[in-house]
């Protein structure tokens, strides 16, 4: 747990060493400028004040300076056709799940633990490859694939000792422990795709969600394939979409408020 909290906090500040003098020193204006802004105090800093104060374009280009971007290949097409890829692989997962439970439905109990235990590793290593394929910046893929591995590592390790024969385990435990897996899934999706850090304000949100459906929910049915997968994948969606919310949300803010004070 410790290594996937340090790599994804290493993921949050990028800087670029090569910037000339003054290119750096409006950047650090520009940055402290916005920490104005999200703190609420909007006076402008020495640097920017009006007597050496750019143009309002290179003052627009000093505050992009300090929060540079590298964008991977796929954080290029435009936003509606990264909602379409991103659902239709979500939606893909359905097959996936359905032809899990159609084999599972078809052999003996002893098989199935075999069953069971190929599939976890399956759609961890499904979700490990979305997150690579699908990361907004590529300066971040290392650390949201790690992240995102070290999950799927988890949810495979814990799924086969509770299939073990002899495991100590309860259904309470094993409930809160998928509780913290789907959350942790959330969160590295989160890592690999949002922008504004104000998203993981999300994650306590996404949590509850998750214990709802892992504790309040899923002991008490006799589900079948397509209730499995509301519960576990489509949990983690809607986790995923609140967390982008508050995004999109803080990006919003914050934008209007720099155009404001820039005005």
């Amino acid at each position: 747990m410790g290594g996937i909290i340090a790599h994804w906090a290493s993921a949050r500040h990028h800087c670029d060493d090569d910037e000339s003098r003054a290119a750096a020193q409006r950047a650090a204006a520009a940055a402290r400028l916005v920490v104005g802004i999200e703190s609420g105090r909007t006076e402008v800093p020495d640097e920017m004040e009006p007597a050496v104060v750019p143009p309002t374009t290179e003052r627009a280009h000093a505050i992009d300076a300090a929060h540079p971007a590298h964008p991977s290949p796929a954080s290029r097409r435009s936003p509606i056709v990264q909602t379409v890829i991103s659902t239709a692989l979500l939606l893909s997962t359905l097959a996936l799940f359905f032809g899990y439970w159609q084999i599972l439905s078809a052999v003996d109990p002893h098989a199935s633990v075999a069953v069971a235990l190929a599939f976890t590793p399956t759609y961890g290593a499904y979700f490990v490859a979305v997150v690579w394929l699908l990361v907004r910046h590529r300066a971040r893929r290392r650390s949201a694939v790690i992240v995102a591995a070290s999950v799927a590592l988890l949810d495979t390790a814990y799924t086969a000792y509770e299939l073990s024969p002899g495991a100590v385990t309860s259904e309470a435990l094993s409930s809160c422990i998928y509780t913290l897996i789907l959350t942790l899934y959330v969160a590295a999706w989160g890592l690999a795709r949002r922008q504004h850090r104000n998203w993981v304000n999300g994650l306590p949100i996404a949590l509850l969600l998750a214990g709802v459906c892992q504790i309040g929910i899923t002991p008490n049915l006799d589900p079948n394939w397509i209730v499995f997968w509301s519960l576990y994948v489509g949990a983690f969606a809607v986790g995923a979409v609140i967390c982008w919310a508050l995004d999109v949300k803080a990006r919003n803010d914050e934008a209007r408020e720099t155009s404001r004070l820039l005005a």
